[in-house]
C-alpha cells in the first residue's frame, strides 16, 4: 500500500468524525425495529468529535495502515494484510479502525462516530466501501470490470 492510498482510506473513515454523517439506511432500519423509536439518532447526533481527535485518528489509522498492526491492534480481518484485509464497523469498530479510535482517544464502542454496519475492502491498489443499505464506493484505484 502506497501512501496516497492509505491517505485516501484513512480521510474517508475520518470524514464521519468530521461531519457526523452516518449510515441513515442503517439507521432507519434499526430505529423501525427499536423499542425505543428515535433514542440512538439522538444518542448520535449529540456525539460530537473534536477536530483534534479527529485529526488524530487519521493520522494513527495512515500511519498504521502503512507500517502494519502493532501489538495492541485486533487482528481479526486483516490476516492477509497488506495484500488483501478489510476495514470495519459493525456496531463496534475493529481492526485498525479501534486501534486508531483509541489512540485519538474517541469513545470505545459504538459511539465512536464510524458508520455502522460499513466494510471497506483493501487490496494493494483498491479500497472499496460498502455501507448497508447503499451502494459500493470506489474509495481509491479502480474496481475491476465484472466485481
Amino acid at each position: 500500500m502506497n501512501k496516497k492510498m492509505a491517505e485516501a482510506i484513512a480521510a474517508w473513515w475520518t470524514r464521519f468524525l468530521r461531519t457526523g454523517e452516518r449510515n441513515e439506511a442503517h439507521l432507519a432500519d434499526f430505529e423501525a425495529q427499536s423499542p425505543r423509536p428515535g433514542l440512538l439518532t439522538t444518542l448520535l447526533k449529540s456525539n460530537k468529535i473534536d477536530v483534534t481527535r479527529a485529526d488524530t485518528f487519521e493520522k494513527e489509522l495512515t500511519r498504521l495502515l502503512l507500517e502494519g498492526p502493532d501489538k495492541k491492534t485486533h487482528r481479526y480481518g486483516i490476516a492477509n494484510y497488506p495484500e488483501h484485509f478489510e476495514l470495519s464497523v459493525d456496531y463496534d469498530p475493529q481492526n485498525f479502525l479501534a486501534r486508531a479510535a483509541e489512540l485519538a482517544g474517541l469513545p470505545s464502542g459504538p459511539c465512536t462516530g464510524l458508520p455502522y454496519k460499513t466494510w471497506m475492502l483493501v487490496t494493494m491498489d483498491v479500497a472499496v466501501a460498502h455501507m448497508r443499505g447503499n451502494p459500493e464506493q470506489v474509495v481509491y484505484g479502480e474496481k475491476p470490470s465484472g466485481d
